[in-house]
């Protein structure tokens, strides 16, 4: 707690109005996983991006049912911005509590997600969602330890989403088991995906 203190007022020291006003308009565009939720809908709508866009959006989901439904609110931990009244805030003041970022941890997610779709554009995409998690700190509404733990948070999500996704598509292929008839995902596309997930598995051990 007391290291979430030193950083998260090492980076108010920083702040200009110049800054202010860009944090203020660059943290909008992760603003409740819209952007990522559109994207998700509109690589659901071609097939060469169906499972793509159908694993984008479990990501999100899970990061919604797991971040805003369970761990918030059985954390409870209270905004910078409540404890601390007397640092100004530049943007609309959240009502709900601090721990894990929302923001954090969908946009870590989706990035975790197009990691196994092209690095090249996860690599940009981690490198947004690190300046989105520090936006979140400089605007003084969430802890350094709070992005953290929504980043960390996304990357599970995103890994599970894609895996879980994968097995979906490796057994089904298409979606005409659910009355969707000729609604198909790319060929052999998510069987592939599938027998990858089989390899990385089978070729990656923890140890104790």
């Amino acid at each position: 707690m007391k290291t979430d203190k030193k950083i998260i007022y090492a980076v108010q020291r920083i702040r200009t109005p110049k800054l202010d006003m860009f944090f203020r308009v660059f943290t909008h565009i992760a603003e409740y996983g819209i952007a990522w939720m559109v994207t998700a809908a509109i690589c659901f709508l071609f097939a060469e991006t169906r499972l793509l866009g159908m694993q984008l959006g479990v990501a999100l989901f899970l990061c919604v049912v797991i971040g805003e439904v369970f761990i918030k609110p059985s954390v409870r931990r209270k905004r910078p911005f409540v404890n601390d009244p007397s640092v100004k805030v530049v943007v609309h003041k959240p009502k709900d509590f601090s721990c894990p970022s929302g923001h954090s941890s969908s946009c870590f997610a989706c990035a975790t997600v197009f990691l196994f779709f092209d690095w090249r554009i996860a690599v940009p995409l981690y490198l947004f969602a690190c300046a989105i998690a520090f936006s979140r700190v400089y605007l003084f509404v969430h802890y350094p330890s709070d992005v953290l733990g929504g980043a960390i948070l996304g990357f599970f999500c995103g890994l599970v989403a894609y895996f879980a996704c994968a097995y979906f598509v490796g057994i089904y292929g298409q979606l005409e088991p659910f009355g969707w008839e000729g609604f198909s995902f790319l060929p052999l596309q998510g069987e592939e995906i599938f027998s990858s997930a089989e390899i990385f598995f089978e070729n990656f051990s923890f140890s104790v």
